[in-house]
């Protein structure tokens, strides 16, 4: 349950070691495990008519109780409409997922490719680099690093001292030129310390810092100043004369049994990005005050046969966002931290249950309110209202009157059902599971004031067989 998908309510990637994980996820020593076959095929009926397939491999493997690997390489192929043709079109990505490009004005294809080595020096301390996503933090969502993120080539540091755990993570990030087959490149540094409180608290600091991959008459620059750990970022910005890139957040966990002796956590999360504290408290409007919180539970209970997580959060317009693309908080034209960007309040809701004949059914519903850019297009806005970590500050109306939820008002409500029964089994194949999937996306705007793309209303029906993680609450 601490590190994987597909029969729990929380899925989650957290920083974790390979070597430090509960005795049934330890891995065991086998240099190779063999190939397993990772895929997904459906049906789709509704909205974008047509099958969906996604095909690969994978591999991994093990030895002396030090060293690891991991391998998954797929190829998707789905039926697109818009906005995901306008991504995979301009950008060259798909909604997180990959790299892509479009067969046909309606199909698209998508490369991921997912590899991690891994390196433990001792019992509490590893080093791990690849290409990988990561989420840092007990929610569904996560306001620092989220699931959602497109895999990125990194290297991280993990360190277990029992009453403390430290993970400190160097990223590169790509970051497409509209049109162009071609991107520019950015760094991030990350770190998070999380401290044992007692009683079945827990609370975290983290921090992150981006720069620029090519800056005036330096290229492929590397900052060492960030490799140091347990060093706080901010201070070391200021001591290099740049204060604009840095992020700073804590968040306050409980995890522990109810008095029914269910498993609940309990978890709230708060950001800053780019702040004074002046500024802060004398002006609340002031477009440089950006932060987001998110707050949240869930709980299964003590047989495991029903979940659920209830949760929300508010991010304020401009925040992850900075100068240039390189220098914000995304990569892949999707945002490092909360999917929706900034600029919204939003609370979801998940159930899960275990049915008889070992189905399960999974339900979730969305409600988000967002301020959105007007314009022709995202490059081209007429105001532009920070829900987009690509766009850069420098378009800003004014320094003040920069209120959550500006610009074009967005209604989204997301349902989703999904009846799954695993199969796998029966022909020795882990994780292979038959499924049936309905879910419908309801937008609406508010009238007289049109954004720079139109509300996207849909919703279908799919059926058939996957192998491969659940991606939650993405629309294809």
């Amino acid at each position: 349950m601490a590190c994987d998908s597909a029969g729990v309510l929380m899925p989650s990637v957290q920083p974790m070691a390979d070597w430090l994980k509960p005795g049934g996820l330890r891995p065991t020593n086998e240099w190779f495990q063999g190939l397993a076959v990772a895929g997904d095929a459906r049906q789709i009926v509704g909205d974008f008519n047509g099958q969906a397939t996604a095909y690969g491999l994978s591999t991994s493997g093990t030895g002396l109780e030090r060293l690891g690997y991991s391998i998954t390489a797929t190829r998707w192929r789905m039926p697109l409409g818009f906005p995901l043709v306008h991504e995979a079109s301009n950008h060259r990505t798909m909604d997180g997922l990959g790299r892509a490009v479009m067969i046909n004005e309606r199909v698209g294809q998508i490369d991921r490719l997912e590899a991690h080595m891994s390196w433990a020096l001792s019992p509490s301390v590893e080093f791990r680099f690849g290409q990988e996503g990561h989420h840092w933090g007990p929610g569904a969502r996560s306001l620092f690093l989220d699931r959602h993120m497109a895999p990125a080539p990194s290297a991280r540091l993990w360190v277990d001292a029992g009453v403390v755990q430290y993970a400190h993570v160097l990223m590169r990030t790509r970051h497409s030129i509209p049109g162009l087959d071609s991107a520019e490149v950015g760094w991030m540094a990350a770190h998070q310390a999380e401290v044992v409180l007692g009683g079945g608290f827990s609370g975290t600091v983290f921090g992150a810092v981006k720069w620029r991959g090519h800056d005036v008459a330096v290229e492929r620059r590397i900052e060492p100043h960030y490799l140091v750990p347990f060093v706080a970022f901010r201070p070391m910005e200021y001591g290099q004369g740049s204060a604009d890139n840095a992020l700073v957040g804590a968040q306050l966990t409980w995890r522990g049994p109810t008095r029914r002796q269910h498993q609940m956590t309990a978890y709230a999360q708060g950001l800053l990005d780019e702040f004074l504290w002046s500024k802060l408290r004398n002006e609340p409007h002031w477009w440089g005050n950006k932060w987001g919180l998110l707050m949240g539970t869930h709980l299964v209970t003590r047989s495991g046969k029903f979940g659920w997580l209830v949760e929300g959060s508010a991010v304020r317009p401009w925040t992850y966002t900075h100068q240039t693309q390189p220098l914000s908080f995304s990569h892949n034209h999707q945002p490092l931290g909360h999917p929706a960007g900034a600029n919204f309040v939003e609370c979801r809701m998940r159930l899960s249950m275990a049915l008889p004949r070992d189905m399960t059914l999974r339900v979730g519903v969305l409600r988000r309110w967002q301020g959105l850019s007007t314009g022709g297009d995202e490059f081209l806005l007429g105001f532009a209202a920070g829900e987009m970590p690509w766009t850069s500050f420098s378009e800003r109306e004014s320094d003040g009157d920069q209120t959550l939820l500006q610009g074009a008002r967005s209604d989204l409500t997301r349902l989703e059902l999904d009846l799954s029964h695993p199969v796998g089994s029966r022909y020795g194949v882990g994780g292979v599971e038959v499924f049936v999937r309905a879910w419908t996306r309801l937008e609406s705007r508010e009238d007289g004031v049109p954004a720079w793309q139109d509300p996207w209303t849909t919703g279908r029906v799919e059926a058939g067989l996957r192998q491969s993680r659940v991606m939650d609450e993405r629309d294809w």
